[in-house]
């Protein structure tokens, strides 16, 4: 029998298979990071689609109802009945949304403050919590991240 085809060994087929392994939980933290980042921005796009929401409610309302004031927390209920009326007053609830998979609960706070009678700044913040990742220390909503969308009204 010929000395050169004895193939492999198996230390040579172990350590081919931790190495395959190391390879293997590298490409799997990747993935993880990938797919979490992912969500994060799902949950970025929902917030900012409802900031929108808010803020083009408010703009159908007339601009004598729109009156400064701070967000207080309302029922999902409430949300669905009262929003433009609520919103004109500042007063906003919070609103819960599945996104794959999951429920994301949402603290809208609007702001609104008026510049001498010829325009008014209407200021939305949508905040959420994921994960439990970061400080709510100074947020508006008190939620972990926040998203701010702005716009003017003015006379017609």
């Amino acid at each position: 029998m010929l000395r050169n085809n004895r193939g492999f060994t198996l230390v040579e087929m172990m350590l081919a298979m931790v190495i395959i392994l190391i390879a293997m939980l590298g490409l799997y933290k990747s993935v993880v990071v990938s797919i979490d980042s992912n969500v994060k921005n799902v949950i970025r796009d929902e917030g900012i689609r409802l900031a929108e929401e808010v803020i083009n409610q408010i703009r159908v309302v007339p601009y004598n109802n729109i009156v400064p004031a701070t967000g207080v927390a309302w029922t999902n209920a409430e949300w669905n009945t009262a929003l433009p009326a609520l919103a004109a007053q500042g007063h906003t609830p919070p609103i819960t949304r599945d996104l794959r998979n999951m429920s994301v609960e949402y603290n809208i706070v609007v702001r609104v403050t008026e510049n001498a009678n010829t325009f008014k700044q209407v200021n939305v913040v949508v905040g959420w919590d994921h994960r439990g990742e970061v400080s709510t220390a100074g947020h508006v909503t008190g939620k972990e991240y926040e998203q701010s969308v702005t716009t003017l009204v003015r006379l017609p």
